[in-house]
């Protein structure tokens, strides 16, 4: 048995070709939407520099008259703080609900000067610097 001939040039008109997977419109679409996915990343990028550089530190700037000494956590969510106010000694306590002053006292010049740049003042050599707990005690046992 003979098998029947094929006409290869009826069956290769009949195909319709497929479009080449790797065209150049293809290449162009892919490379154009990486390079504006990458430019809006940057540019987001760019605003959030800006917000952290020039936005977020306008509302929180620190005052003139109110300084924050030292803070302590006694809890998740409380927090008692010691407060100088020009020649008055705070001392708060904070939670997520209310803030209460718990002792109040004015304090004298020569304190008042080691208490003006707190983070920059240099403890002597000689002494070891009070805790925060130490402080405290010492305001409230006077």
């Amino acid at each position: 048995m003979a098998l029947p001939k094929i006409n290869i040039d009826a069956v290769n008109s009949s195909i319709t070709k497929l479009p080449d997977v790797a065209s150049t419109e293809n290449t162009s679409s892919f490379t154009e939407a990486y390079v504006s996915l990458i430019l809006v990343l940057a540019f987001i990028i760019f605003l959030a520099w800006i917000l952290k550089k020039l936005g977020t530190n306008s509302r929180f700037r620190r005052s003139k008259n109110l300084d924050i000494i030292d803070s302590i956590s006694v809890g998740s969510k409380e927090r008692v703080f010691l407060l100088r106010q020009n020649k008055r000694l705070l001392t708060i306590g904070v939670t997520q609900h209310s803030i209460s002053l718990l002792n109040s006292e004015l304090i004298e010049d020569e304190e008042l000067s080691n208490l003006n740049n707190p983070i920059d003042a240099k403890p002597d050599e000689n002494s070891i610097p009070a805790s925060f707990k130490d402080k405290l005690d010492s305001l409230l046992k006077r």
